[in-house]
């Protein structure tokens, strides 16, 4: 059952990868155009290509974006954000509310969390009784557009992994 779950979550990534990817290479951009910072209404667009349903929240110092990967909410802060809003910093993030106290199990898994992955961090929200993960895309001095949307499909891995290891907590952002 587990092997089957897995396996349905890294082909839904994968197919997101895919759309992401040709959503950039779509555009009248060309595919290897080189990206420096993104405005909220580009980074929703993005997200909305990919399926994640994106709402702009506005936000102090830089948009923060709501959307939701396999069933998951998750936030997008930007920051970095120049005249123009066109941020150069993006971190994605996810809470998973135990709906208890945290205890020293709870320390032990994260921990295990970040000791096991390159990508993603892992943290506890002791007075939220939650548990999260972060990722962070940096694109100050340029980067092609194959790599943001890379980076896009990257985040719904992280997730999935998190979610994967904290499999049965109840979940909120």
């Amino acid at each position: 059952m587990a092997r089957g779950w897995v396996m349905t979550r890294l082909l839904q990534t994968l197919g997101l990868t895919v759309a992401v990817a040709i959503t950039l290479i779509a555009s009248p951009v060309r595919a290897d155009a080189i990206v420096s910072g993104l405005t909220a209404k580009e980074i929703v667009e993005l997200l909305d290509a990919a399926g994640f349903n994106a709402e702009n929240r506005g936000g102090r110092g830089g948009p923060v974006i709501v959307g939701e990967a396999n069933g998951i909410r998750f936030i997008l802060r930007a920051f970095g954000c120049d005249r123009d809003q066109r941020c150069d910093q993006l971190m994605f993030f996810a809470n998973f509310n135990l709906g208890r106290p945290i205890e020293k199990a709870d320390y032990e898994l994260i921990n295990s969390y970040n000791d096991s992955k390159l990508f993603g961090r892992g943290y506890v929200l002791d007075e939220d009784q939650a548990i999260g993960v972060d990722f962070t895309v940096n694109l100050r001095g340029g980067v092609t557009e194959t790599h943001v949307a890379q980076s896009v499909g990257l985040w719904v891995e992280v997730l999935n992994d998190f979610a994967s290891k904290i499999r049965g907590a109840p979940l909120s952002s």
